[in-house]
């Protein structure tokens, strides 16, 4: 016999409620600095320092924490009482609702069309290219000893979890982090120059970085010092591109993620987090595009101005910058 249906209200559709066990790092190891007169200085910083030092310098600040995960519980709901008739019933509603979406075509602009330009580049873009990467403020990752006469007033800068930055950002962050101090052998080796077939105004490289942490790092703002550890470290390789106007000038500057994670000895960590890598502030901390903590720290330091920023004022950022997706925000759908 089929049992009556005696449903008079819609089946709960929503989430199973769901529990997520938040699991620390076992530790707790209580961290005992060398003191000196006039600053703190350590040698072999705690797990729990490293992240405290990183979090400070705002680079890369409050990164998700290897074996920490943050809870996220979907609220529950109460069960219902299964009902054939209601299913069917909000089956069709649904099917009646739901518009299915446009689909993409070859043809549909991107806002990102607005780097491209009519006709061929009047310069060769690749020797331009070459000529830029050799200036020793660039090899030496010092930028604001290159000249500024290379950049477009609408210039911008774009890495997976940092930007956009304006130049006058970048140069600021850049120099606050003393790199020519902290690392003064530091070379970053550019390489595999070519030309975007779809861009002849783009140009797409790779670069490594090798160095060694030999100089005193001080905290910014803090009585702290970081003693060299002279580690040697050598960064997996990364891409990046430059956008060229037609009047020869830098507009867009992009890094990319790394080739191979594997390669090198800073655990998989390029640029300015590489670095860190191997000054010992990186054990154990990971960062990566859509992390919720980092996206609202990198907030928090813009709004309230703090040095090291990573991310540019809203009314700083050209208007030819379209994503509203900032740091390490996930990208949006422009």
């Amino acid at each position: 016999d089929q049992a009556p249906d005696t449903c008079g209200t819609l089946p709960n559709f929503g989430h199973k409620s769901t529990t997520e066990q938040v699991t620390k790092s076992p530790s707790n190891q209580a961290f005992h600095p060398l003191y000196s007169r006039d600053a703190m200085s350590i040698s072999k910083p705690s797990s729990q320092t490293a992240f405290a030092l990183a979090a400070a310098l705002a680079i890369v600040s409050t990164f998700h924490v290897q074996g920490f995960t943050i809870p996220s519980p979907v609220p529950s709901r109460p069960a219902q009482q299964h009902c054939p008739r209601a299913t069917a019933l909000a089956a069709a509603a649904s099917a009646e609702e739901q518009v299915a979406p446009k689909p993409t075509s070859k043809a549909d602009p991107h806002w990102m069309d607005f780097l491209k330009y009519d006709g061929q580049p009047t310069f060769d873009v690749i020797e331009k290219t070459k000529q830029y990467t050799s200036e020793p403020g660039y090899k030496s990752f010092n930028l604001a000893q290159i000249p500024t006469t290379y950049y477009d007033d609408e210039y911008l800068f774009r890495g997976p979890f940092i930007g956009p930055m304006t130049r006058e950002d970048l140069d600021e962050t850049n120099s606050n982090f003393k790199v020519s101090k902290v690392f003064p052998d530091l070379d970053r080796v550019p390489f595999g120059f070519a030309v975007d077939p779809e861009n002849p105004y783009r140009v797409l490289y790779f670069e490594r970085w090798e160095y060694t942490h030999t100089g005193d790092f001080e905290l910014i703002n803090t009585p702290i010092t970081l003693l060299p550890t002279n580690n040697y470290g050598k960064q997996p390789l990364v891409p990046f591109s430059l956008n060229w106007t037609p009047e020869g000038k830098i507009i867009y500057a992009a890094l990319g993620g790394e080739v191979d994670r594997f390669e090198g000895n800073t655990q998989g960590k390029s640029a300015v987090t590489g670095l860190m890598q191997t000054m010992g502030l990186m054990d154990g901390i990971h960062v990566h595009v859509g992390n919720k903590l980092l996206c609202l720290f990198q907030k928090f330091v813009r709004f309230a101005n703090q040095p090291l920023q990573q991310l540019s004022k809203e009314e700083d950022i050209p208007s030819w910058w379209k994503s509203k997706a900032r740091g390490a925000e996930v990208n949006d759908t422009v």
